[in-house]
Formats: structure tokens, sequence, C-alpha cells
């Protein structure tokens, strides 16, 4: 999105100065009015010129879904959680995901034994050049299978159903005594 939470310039400046080659995608069809705030289009054409791509239209979900399988690196750095339909897709997908160290996005992750990368400490060509191992795609799929699954879905609710059927049994229980 185009908000200023994302912090877009930060990033720009780390991949200029690591003259990343690669296209650069950068979806910005909701928040911030590109027609009212064009600074942030006009840098990234200026640092990337032709390699850069900025959407400003909302995209039919399947078109948006066909994009993201293109991308082998995704960076999203947000501090507070957002994007994280995102960054399951590109997870699941093999990208190789970068966040901020600073978001409980990137702990969530990290806690679930998920590879993912930090903006500030592995950004790097290197990393961004060489993709995941068949392994690491591998590892990542399990974890958000095992977390996001249809399955994974149904065995939480059907647990928080448990939990609370018990604890309105022991409220009554309370009461009788």
């Amino acid at each position: 999105s185009y908000t200023l939470s994302n912090n877009h310039l930060e990033v720009f400046f780390q991949l200029k100065e690591l003259d990343v080659r690669n296209e650069i995608i950068v979806p910005l069809s909701y928040g911030l009015n590109p027609i009212d705030y064009p600074q942030l289009i006009e840098i990234g054409e200026e640092f990337f010129e032709n390699r850069f791509y900025p959407i400003t239209e909302f995209m039919p979900f399947n078109d948006y879904n066909t994009l993201l399988k293109k991308s082998k690196v995704a960076i999203f750095n947000h501090i507070r959680q957002q994007a994280v339909f995102n960054v399951i897709m590109m997870l699941w997908q093999g990208a190789k995901v970068f966040l901020s160290d600073k978001s409980p996005v990137y702990s969530f992750f990290k806690s679930k034994g998920a590879i993912v990368f930090s903006i500030e400490n592995e950004l790097t060509i290197e990393n961004i050049n060489n993709k995941l191992t068949v392994e690491q795609i591998m590892k990542n799929r399990n974890i958000v299978y095992q977390r996001y699954s249809t399955e994974a879905i149904e065995r939480t609710n059907m647990e928080t159903i448990q939990f609370l059927i018990q604890k309105v049994q022991n409220n009554k229980n309370i009461k009788n005594d």
C-alpha cells in the first residue's frame, strides 16, 4: 500500500546503494493517492528507471496472484503488522521474504522456524540474487500449511469452541455451588 508506515523510501535507498538490477514492482493501489503524492513514484523512477513498476490501480485477484508468482524476492519494510496475506503467499510460492526485524510479522515467522530475512541485517545483493533452496521452500510451505491450511483453521476453531464450552460449563458449576 502507499502509506508512510511501509517505509518504501528506506528500501529504495538500500536497493539503489546495492545497485539492484531486478525489476522493482511496488503495489500502491490503496493508501495515499499517487496523484496527490507523486514523490514516491518519482523517486522510484529516478532510482530504477524502466525497471520500476508502481501498481497504482486495483488488479483482479487472479492477476495480482500471477504477478506475485513471478516475484522471487519480496520486501516488506513495515514495522506494524500488515501485509500478512502477502507474506504468506510469498512464502508459499518460494520467494525470499525480507521483513523489518522490528516487525511482529518477522518475529512470528522466525519463532515458527520460517526462513525469512531481516532487512536491517540481511538485505544484500547476494541474498537478493541467491534463491531459496528446495528444502528451504518446502520448510516455509510446511510452516504456512500447518498454520493456515483449511485443516489447521478448522482444528484451531474446534479448540477455541471446546475451550469456550468448558469455560461456560465451569461458570455454570460455580453459580450452582
